[in-house]
């Protein structure tokens, strides 16, 4: 996820007033805060999404198993002479 330039914008200037000391400790200390709180929901959604694609990645992969044995089983005559259709194996 990119920063907007509103926010790249805002980071600096923020910055260079900690450097000036115009923002005292404790709102720095509070920023500190908020950042990690930041960065762990990131962490977490990141997680989260890892999970869903690792997740969705497996479903797709048996689909295209089952199609490519449905096919083999389609157009090889000898297998649909010595077996039942793989997809209705699993009912």
């Amino acid at each position: 996820m990119q920063n907007g330039p509103y926010e790249e914008y805002s980071t600096s200037i923020h910055s260079e007033l900690e450097a000036m000391s115009i923002i005292d400790a404790p709102a720095r200390d509070k920023d500190k805060g908020d950042i990690a709180y930041q960065l762990l929901l990131l962490q977490q959604r990141l997680a989260s999404i890892e999970q869903l694609h690792a997740e969705e990645l497996a479903e797709i992969r048996r689909e295209i198993e089952r199609l490519r044995r449905d096919f083999l089983y389609e157009t090889n005559s000898r297998m649909r002479a010595i077996s039942p259709s793989p997809s209705h194996r699993n009912e």
